[in-house]
């Protein structure tokens, strides 16, 4: 229990046998035999710096997380929590009581990338010291105002949701297929963290088809 609590060090070159046992604790957490988040984040980069992926004999860590029934979003969001955490050189002790859903957002930072002269990296590290002494006083939805605009995510470029309700012929059969379509055509237009070819989004792929109905069908808006 002691290595789940403290977990190995994450630099340098895995010890050659303790790669085996580094893919049991990961697969212990997964399965729910320990069931602190940030174990296994940190499994999974002590995983990634010393290249157990491809050790253990997959393409990539989505590959991996496939392999034992962990959702690959998950396991990438969780080890890119683990990874800018280490980039900005924070402690465990202090981001962890932030917790998970407000570190995803701050992540969307790069902490390698500069923004207005400003270094991602301290940006991140500021914004961690505001919150890690009383996270509950700044909402999730007041942190993605501010990142957003950090981004250059406002007005109408602003991110947004619609929720629709329809039957599940009406999904299946015709609302998937039209945008499965239309990604089809549009093809890749970016990579994930395994360099994997990304199709454009569904929200996307529905704005494309839209417009492509309102250029035949012109709305008068006066």
């Amino acid at each position: 229990m002691k290595e789940l609590i403290d977990p190995p060090a994450i630099h340098g070159e895995a010890v050659p046998g303790a790669e085996s046992k580094l893919r049991s604790q990961i697969e212990a957490i997964v399965e729910g035999l320990n069931s602190n988040t940030f174990d296994l984040a940190d499994y999974l980069l002590k995983a990634d710096v010393t290249n157990c992926f491809s050790k253990w004999g997959f393409n990539s860590a989505g590959e991996f997380f496939e392999s034992i029934k962990l959702k690959k979003a998950k396991g990438h969001y969780l080890l890119k929590i683990a990874k800018t955490m280490s980039i900005c050189n924070i402690e465990r002790s202090i981001y962890e009581p932030i917790g998970v859903a407000k570190l995803r957002v701050i992540t969307k930072i790069d902490p390698l990338a500069d923004y207005s002269g400003a270094a991602g990296a301290d940006i991140i590290k500021a914004l961690i010291e505001e919150l890690s002494g009383t996270p509950e006083e700044t909402s999730i939805e007041a942190l993605k105002e501010s990142i957003d605009k950090l981004l250059g995510k406002t007005g109408d470029d602003t991110e947004c949701w619609l929720n629709v309700s329809m039957t599940r012929a009406a999904r299946d059969k015709v609302v998937k297929p039209a945008l499965k379509s239309v990604k089809m055509s549009v093809g890749s237009v970016s990579t994930d963290a395994d360099g994997n070819k990304v199709d454009c989004s569904d929200g996307r792929a529905l704005e494309l088809m839209a417009a492509n109905w309102l250029s035949e069908n012109p709305v008068d808006e006066a």
